[in-house]
């Protein structure tokens, strides 16, 4: 009962793994929007409340739309102002249709990308409707091929091959179910314990040796807390093929103690775990290797592109993105922050007073006053608003406190500086902080393989 009851646990770990691997492999999908994703529709059944109510019924919430919009700044003392064509509150209306104004727009935060699809394949069942997003998806190959390879290299100097392929197995499997720039350092690194596991494998005190192994359980627990950082799901898919790897070893290890049972006469290792080294020349070597191999992932994941590339078309939709300042053709959050100056500071200006409409770094507006002074009356003016830093910051975190879909929200999230206008581009997709975990990718074989060598060194003996 003992030896059937971790077998079936194994048994178990493995099938759902292959499972849970497969189901839930995912690929990038690429968007113009950093947080959100972009829903077109051209119907001429269904109005954009009713485009609204599926998206709700399906799931969607926060949807941004032209209907939820409202006038965001209103000033106390003059709630109605005459807005001219080119106002901020007129302008943005723009972002709501594609360039050719054919199209209606919504935008769907990304956390509901589920529901969206669900929404699309609804909205395809409408005679005379369109619909579509920005998201497209596309298999990046060089993150996986990467863990392919170095997976390869280790094989070559591997003593027990048969056994390095059956624990790579599952890390190759997570490395290509989600092929993502960091998921494959991660595996990388857990590649390379199992191939310093390879050489003490059924040594007497293997267990324990792999235990008390400094090099062994950095290389593979520091990837759980780095792939948290990038996504929590990341670091639970790596955690499910790290334990599908040791049941495998474990099924494997159980074959062989059954196959030496038929032969009167087994052999067994004069020397036990702990006198075989685990890192040696060849582990310190591919310890160096892994650096380097991650410091081209590193490179490859800002010279190559992000995870998705971006792709220009001429059969999509000219849509509302990010771009070039010279490309810019709608409002930005700067002309928000302009628009609220002028809202705001409307009532303290004269009539007739010259008026400029861009308002210069340090510009203020006051408040004229009396005051009685040794018997005379004194006028004093007093700043009321002054166009500055300050002003700005409050104006962002009177966005940040809206209590509906905002489309300034949206603007104020791709960045302060950050201006747009129409484009075809399928955008991009990228990770977390990949470039910092990728760093940490990078300094931890390094300082790994350094503090191998130093050791050596220090006790005058070669590497």
């Amino acid at each position: 009962m003992k030896f059937r009851t971790p077998v079936f646990i194994s048994f178990i770990i493995c099938i759902l793994a292959f499972v849970v691997l497969t189901a839930f492999r995912t690929v990038p999908v690429s968007r113009l929007w950093k947080g959100y994703q972009v829903l077109y529709v051209s119907s001429q059944e269904l109005s954009e409340n009713a485009v609204l109510a599926i998206l709700q019924k399906n799931g969607c919430r926060n949807v941004i739309s032209r209907n939820s919009q409202r006038i965001p700044v209103v000033s106390q003392f003059s709630p109605v102002q005459l807005q001219g064509a080119d106002s901020y509150l007129t302008r943005r209306g723009a972002f709501f249709t594609d360039e050719t104004h054919t199209l209606s727009l919504f935008y769907v935060p990304e956390a509901y990308s589920s529901a969206l699809d669900k929404s699309l394949r609804e909205l395809a069942a409408f005679q005379n409707t369109k619909a579509g997003t920005d998201g497209k998806s596309s298999m990046p190959w060089i993150p996986p091929l990467f863990c392919l390879f170095f997976c390869f290299v280790c094989f070559i100097f591997a003593r027990k091959k048969l056994v390095f392929v059956a624990g790579s197995a599952y890390l190759l499997l997570f490395a290509f179910s989600r092929p993502l720039y960091t998921v494959a350092a991660a595996s990388c690194m857990n590649l390379l314990g199992l191939f310093l596991l390879n050489g003490i494998w059924r040594r007497t005190g293997f267990v324990k040796t792999f235990l008390n192994s400094f090099y062994v359980i950095s290389l593979m627990l520091l990837p759980v807390l780095l792939l948290f950082l990038s996504a929590p799901s990341n670091a639970f898919f790596y955690i499910l093929a790290t334990a599908a790897s040791f049941c495998v070893l474990y099924l494997f290890n159980c074959y062989e103690d059954k196959k030496e049972v038929r032969f009167v006469f087994n052999p067994v290792y004069i020397r036990n775990s702990k006198m075989i080294p685990i890192m040696g020349r060849t582990g310190v070597r591919l310890m160096m290797g892994l650096a380097v191999f991650v410091s081209i992932l590193f490179f490859a994941s800002f010279s190559v592109g992000k995870i998705g590339h971006p792709t220009v078309s001429s059969t999509r939709p000219a849509l509302p993105a990010p771009v070039h300042s010279e490309e810019a053709k709608l409002p930005s959050i700067d002309d928000f922050t302009v628009w609220c100056w002028n809202t705001v500071t409307f009532p303290y200006r004269r009539y007739g007073e010259s008026f400029n409409p861009a308002p210069t770094e340090g510009e203020s507006v006051f408040m004229d006053d009396y005051v009685e002074n040794d018997g005379r009356i004194e006028e004093i003016s007093t700043p009321v608003y002054t166009y500055d830093d300050a002003f700005r910051d409050s104006i962002y975190a009177t966005i940040e406190g809206f209590d509906y879909p905002a489309i300034e929200k949206l603007l104020l999230k791709q960045g302060k500086n950050v201006q747009f206008g129409f484009s075809k581009s399928s955008g991009t997709a990228s990770e977390k902080f990949s470039g910092l975990i990728l760093l940490v990718f990078i300094l931890v074989p390094a300082f790994l393989a350094g503090y191998y060598i130093i050791g050596r060194k220090k006790y005058g003996l070669s590497i």
